[in-house]
């Protein structure tokens, strides 16, 4: 076997070739045939992405709405036998589980990371506002002023 070469097992010297014939040419209507498929297929894809992609938010924030309420209107001794439910082969799904555990945790730490956690999914995240007050543009100008006198810029 050659020192250094992928060879599979079989002993092959550096230069051999193993498929003298090659593939075979193609003509140049398969080529641009292929290349059109490709191109479709990649445009296709794109298309696809992006509607799914709005699907499944829109599904999603459906889905956590729906079983946020539901589980934020339960009671601790409901939540925990969801739970054990669950672990005894229950029909909760895996996305169920997961908010019960973060309410649960929330409960159980006494924080509300968890409760803004689902909030953010469900609500969207709160903007922040900033208030500006005053005429920036003219202190800007005069810092740049300023500057320019100094030759810092």
């Amino acid at each position: 076997m050659a020192a250094g070469y992928k060879t599979g097992g079989r002993d092959i010297q550096k230069g051999q070739v193993l498929n003298p014939l090659g593939r075979g040419a193609v003509s140049k209507e398969e080529r641009e045939r292929r290349k059109e498929i490709k191109r479709k297929a990649a445009s296709d894809e794109k298309l696809l992405g992006q509607e799914a992609n709005k699907m499944i938010k829109k599904m999603s924030r459906q889905f956590m709405e729906t079983y946020f309420i539901k589980y934020m209107n339960s009671s601790v001794s409901e939540l925990m036998a969801i739970v054990k439910d669950s672990k005894e082969g229950g029909d909760a799904t895996a996305m169920e589980m997961m908010i019960v555990r973060i309410i649960l945790e929330g409960i159980k730490r006494g924080d509300t990371k968890h409760l803004d956690f689902i909030l953010d999914r469900t609500i969207g995240k709160v903007k922040d506002h900033i208030e500006v007050s005053g005429n920036a543009y003219d202190s800007l100008v005069e810092v740049i002023k300023d500057r320019r006198e100094k030759g810092d810029l």
